[in-house]
C-alpha cells in the first residue's frame, strides 16, 4: 500500500450504547449499512475532521471494530437515523471495512502497542481515549485497524 499523505488527520469515534439499541449494533447499523456517522458540534469545532480523513470506531466494552474514510466534511443536520439530536454534524463515510466478530480489543496488551499510552501510567483509567470523537496517530489508527503492516510506510 502507499504511503498515507501528511495531510490525512485519524480519528476515534466512540458509539454510544442507549436502552434500546447497543454500541455495536449501532455501528453495524449507521457506519456499515447506511455508510454515515455524526458527531457533536463541540466536537466538530474542536477536531475539524475534513475529507478524507479516516475515523475507526470503537463499540463500547467490545473494541474497535470499523474504519472508514470521511467522504465530506460534516454538515449540520439532523438525521432521523442517527437517533440523537446531540450529535447533529453528519458525515459520509466511503472504503468502510467492518470486522466486528475481529475487533482490536483497547485490554492492556492493546494499550500497550499505541503510542498514545507508551508514556502512560498502566494502572491509571484509559476511558478518557474512547469517551469523545478524537484525533489519534497514523500509527495508532494503523494498529487499531489491524494495519500495522503499513506503519514503516508512513513516516
Amino acid at each position: 500500500m502507499d504511503k498515507i499523505p501528511d495531510n490525512i488527520h485519524h480519528f476515534i469515534a466512540p458509539a454510544t450504547t442507549t436502552r434500546n439499541v447497543n454500541s455495536l449494533k449501532r455501528i453495524s447499523e449507521l457506519v456499515g449499512r447506511h455508510k454515515i456517522y455524526a458527531i457533536s458540534e463541540q466536537a466538530f469545532g474542536r477536531e475539524k475532521p475534513r475529507k478524507d480523513d479516516r475515523v475507526c470506531f470503537y463499540a463500547v466494552s467490545v473494541g474497535v471494530v470499523a474504519d472508514a474514510v470521511i467522504a465530506r466534511i460534516p454538515e449540520y443536520r439532523i438525521d432521523a437515523r442517527i437517533g440523537n439530536p446531540k450529535y447533529p454534524m453528519v458525515f459520509p463515510l466511503t472504503n468502510v471495512r467492518m470486522y466486528l466478530e475481529d475487533p482490536f480489543i483497547l485490554n492492556e496488551k492493546g494499550r500497550a502497542s499505541l503510542e498514545e499510552f507508551k508514556a502512560r501510567t498502566k494502572d491509571l483509567s484509559w476511558a478518557w481515549f474512547v469517551r469523545v470523537f478524537h484525533r489519534v496517530s497514523a500509527h495508532d489508527f494503523l494498529v487499531m485497524t489491524k494495519q500495522a503492516d503499513r506503519i514503516s510506510r508512513t513516516s
